[in-house]
């Protein structure tokens, strides 16, 4: 009898798949400075009062921490669809490590004429039942599926998980050697109806480690990612790789990835989505194969990262602040290709006569600015500011742009 704990390892030890997607017709990769004025972006704050603000800061050693956040996710497991029909004939899957654990999920009928929120969901007689499953072991012996698990669950012992309805799941048993297997079902279900495969092949020793250099991501910049399978921790040569770029909607748009020298794959490319109208989770995934001996090692990843419209920059910044009755400014120039209210951020600097800086406020000014180019102004206010002693001066430094109607940090 299958227990609460058996559920559990089914649960957490592979959560993340994802679904094969749509096909892909739009630009994604050209270079761009500014999202194109033409497009039309989702604004959430449209106020049109300009607002200033400055404070002291306590600080002795303000440094501006780098936005590039590397992000790197290991995988030791893959999935594909298939068809009813491919489980009635025989489908087959890889494994390099013993006790893989597989899911069956039947997948919803996508109806391109119905909205997202209309496609039906699948129903539970849909479920594979592991009883009808027959498995041939790569020794070529064929069972009766039960008796090479170790242990299984079916659809109604899942439903309460959150795997899709209709999900059973099972464990190849230790005995069995690791190679190719061969899964047929004897059940009656529609040939056209579709099943996602998950395996999850957590004591091979092989992993495919994916990295992204910056999680980060404004139209026209540069997207970096290195793909890499290692063995027991050593890099070894990966054969074929294809990868995808997949939008909050589910758009897949194609990427090409280039081999290296050491055997590993990268993608760097300036990314261009003309069609984001706002800031939100993307994802980068990749399917990747080779042979490992006598085993075909199969790896899928993937790894989330934030895009945002470019929707204005900083064309100049000025590192010297303006004495005024009111205390200091400083004056920042930015283009801006889509009206909307813009803040702008600034650190005033106590330089000393040996060019060692000590924060000593910042400030704050938010404006609406319509497209083209303007300027907005920084006030440090006077009652911020000590008296200068011989040898001293005041800079200012780490100018900071935000998107506050589109709730985006632009620098």
């Amino acid at each position: 009898m299958i227990t609460n704990k058996i559920i559990k390892s089914i649960i957490f030890s592979g959560l993340s798949f994802f679904m094969v997607a749509a096909h892909a017709n739009d630009a994604l990769l050209k270079s761009t400075e500014l999202t194109s004025p033409q497009q039309a972006l989702f604004s959430i704050n449209n106020h049109r009062e300009t607002v200033q603000f400055s404070r002291a800061m306590t600080d002795t050693d303000f440094s501006k921490k780098s936005q590039t956040q590397p992000v790197k996710t290991e995988s030791q497991e893959y999935w594909f669809r298939v068809s009813g029909n491919d489980l009635k004939q025989g489908v087959t899957l890889d494994t390099s490590g013993v006790e893989a654990l597989i899911r069956i999920s039947p997948k919803s009928m996508h109806d391109p004429r119905l909205p997202v929120a209309k496609q039906s969901a699948p129903s539970t007689n849909l479920a594979i039942d592991l009883e009808q499953l027959e498995i041939t072991t790569p020794s070529g012996k064929v069972t009766k599926g039960i008796e090479a698990m170790s242990f299984h669950a079916n659809s109604k012992q899942l439903e309460t998980t959150p795997f899709e309805k209709g999900t059973s799941a099972f464990k190849i048993d230790k005995a069995h050697a690791t190679g190719r297997y061969q899964l047929k079902t004897s059940q009656s279900i529609p040939d056209k109806q579709e099943y996602l495969i998950y395996v999850l092949d957590k004591n091979s020793p092989y992993k495919l480690n994916m990295t992204l250099d910056n999680q980060q991501l404004f139209s026209g910049q540069n997207m970096s990612a290195k793909i890499e399978l290692k063995k027991s921790g050593i890099t070894t040569n990966l054969e074929s790789v294809s990868g995808n770029i997949v939008s909050p909607g589910g758009k897949v748009y194609p990427i090409n990835l280039t081999a290296s020298k050491s055997g590993a794959f990268k993608f760097e490319e300036p990314l261009d989505m003309p069609f984001a109208n706002r800031a939100g989770l993307w994802e980068m995934r990749v399917v990747s194969e080779t042979q490992g001996g006598s085993s075909t090692i199969k790896r899928n990843s993937k790894l989330a990262f934030a895009f945002q419209p470019k929707t204005a920059r900083i064309n100049k910044k000025s590192k010297q602040a303006s004495p005024s009755k009111a205390g200091l400014t400083n004056a920042v120039n930015i283009s801006v290709s889509h009206a909307g209210r813009y803040e702008v951020t600034g650190v005033l600097y106590l330089v000393d006569r040996n060019g060692t800086a000590k924060s000593i406020a910042e400030a704050r000014t938010a404006k609406w600015i319509e497209q083209g180019s303007d300027k907005v102004e920084l006030l440090f206010q006077k009652s911020l500011l000590p008296a200068l002693k011989k040898g001293q001066k005041f800079k200012v430094g780490n100018i900071g742009l935000n998107d506050q109607s589109r709730m985006s940090r632009l620098q």
